[in-house]
């Protein structure tokens, strides 16, 4: 899709919030009451550093995932100065609402998701309709069917802990207890010897994804099962994965007004950046076995300031004989040999933000990230840290209040193994855009 076709798509949906409503039943309109309309929610941003995008990491990655193109970090060395693998990303909710249609108290909508990249593509991220206040449901519940993505991110690693993504499924969502269960489509790779083509590189599977809330405290399980093995000679998988975490909301563990939440999750037939999600990877074998630890919470004791910080551990246990020992077209160029050593990660955050007027603020960040056989390859090992500082553009100075406009001085230094950066060191200069709405 061209660019022009892009943002005629996208000004079309964006005038659909004030002009479309769609008609209930034609058979029971004298029995209708008037629905509750369109609504329109959504993300965008647009950010650069100034410099070349060839054979260079515009983004420093906790990971990269091998198996989708360009190798697309997952998790980030932090997000300011560090935000550059689109030059744009914008998402926008639709959800067309139907409430006391029939009978007061019940109520239905359908929620479309569309995502806008710069290079002009369009991709329908979600697309599922749900149902509440019927009978039948406990209150406050809902069930839902069709095209669903479930995450929790951490915001200032940019990185999905949790991720259960359903092509097609369908679930039930309650105050206390959450199901869901559907299939996923595959995934994709280059082709090594036919250049700029792609190949299937994990089958489709089917996903099963449940959690359990008491007070403060969650449980959960995900199991994922491939249901074919397009490259032929890999063996169909199946992986779980548990987690348990504990929210203590109104504080930062005890120490300072704020919020915190301490969650441990393990799992088998799945490595640790993949725990608590829909994938099983091409790299991923049944006796692999994972677990991650973090911690996570915001300060906001203090006026004026706002404090997040994250620290995570992650461990791999690989199984020693592997279907797939290596894949083409990776981060490092060329072709990528994986091993069967221990993986091992430890990543931490602190993000300051400063208000120094009502519509200017200061935002300091410091990173630093520890690695051994990194994604899997034997011996690439290493540490690496970031500094970051910036001015940010706001109606309101608020880290969570959005329009943003941020430039940035970041400065990078470390061992270029885990950075895939071209030298030890690097001093970049950037802007971000970015608003929520």
């Amino acid at each position: 899709m061209k660019k022009w076709e892009l943002s005629v798509a996208l000004s079309l949906m964006a005038s659909m919030s004030a002009a479309v409503s769609l008609p209930v039943l034609a058979n029971d309109a004298n029995d209708a009451k008037p629905d509750s309309g369109f609504e329109v929610h959504g993300f965008a941003k647009a950010a650069g550093d100034f410099e070349s995008e060839l054979d260079r990491a515009k983004t420093v990655g906790l990971h990269y995932d091998p198996d989708a193109p360009n190798q697309k970090p997952r998790g980030k060395f932090g997000k300011l100065g560090n935000d550059y693998w689109h030059d744009l990303d914008v998402i926008l909710f639709m959800k067309k609402k139907w409430n006391n249609i029939f009978t007061a108290g019940e109520w239905a909508d359908f929620t479309y998701q569309v995502e806008g990249y710069g290079d002009g593509s369009i991709d329908s991220g979600q697309a599922f309709v749900r149902f509440g206040g019927l009978p039948f449901l406990d209150e406050g519940a809902t069930v839902w069917a069709g095209r669903r993505n479930f995450d929790h991110r951490l915001r200032t690693l940019a990185y999905a802990i949790e991720e259960a993504e359903f092509d097609s499924g369908v679930g039930y969502n309650s105050k206390n207890f959450d199901f869901a269960v559907g299939t996923n489509q595959v995934n994709y790779t280059s082709d090594d010897h036919n250049p700029g083509a792609i190949v299937a590189s994990e089958g489709t599977n089917s996903a099963v994804d449940t959690a359990y809330r008491f007070g403060n405290a969650e449980l959960g399980l995900t199991y994922v099962r491939e249901l074919d093995s397009p490259l032929g000679f890999t063996e169909k998988q199946q992986a779980i994965s548990v987690k348990g975490k504990y929210k203590i909301p109104g504080s930062f563990f005890g120490m300072f007004d704020g919020r915190s939440l301490v969650e441990l999750q393990a799992g088998k037939g799945v490595l640790a950046q993949y725990l608590n999600t829909s994938r099983i990877t091409v790299l991923s074998e049944e006796e692999d076995t994972s677990m991650r630890l973090t911690f996570d919470g915001s300060i906001t004791e203090f006026e004026g300031w706002s404090i997040d910080s994250t620290l995570m551990y992650e461990f791999t246990d690989r199984q020693d004989d592997r279907e797939v020992a290596s894949l083409p077209d990776t981060i490092r160029g060329g072709t990528t040999y994986f091993g069967s050593a221990d993986e091992t990660g430890i990543f931490g955050d602190v993000t300051v933000s400063q208000a120094i007027t009502d519509h200017i603020s200061l935002t300091y960040e410091a990173n630093y990230m520890h690695s051994t056989n990194k994604d899997g390859v034997d011996g690439v090992d290493g540490s690496a840290y970031k500094l970051a500082f910036g001015p940010t553009l706001q109606l309101k100075s608020h880290p969570r209040f959005a329009p943003q406009v941020t430039m940035s001085v970041a400065y990078f230094a470390g061992d270029e193994e885990v950075t895939y950066l071209d030298s030890s060191s690097e001093v970049r200069f950037g802007y971000q855009m970015q608003l929520w709405f």
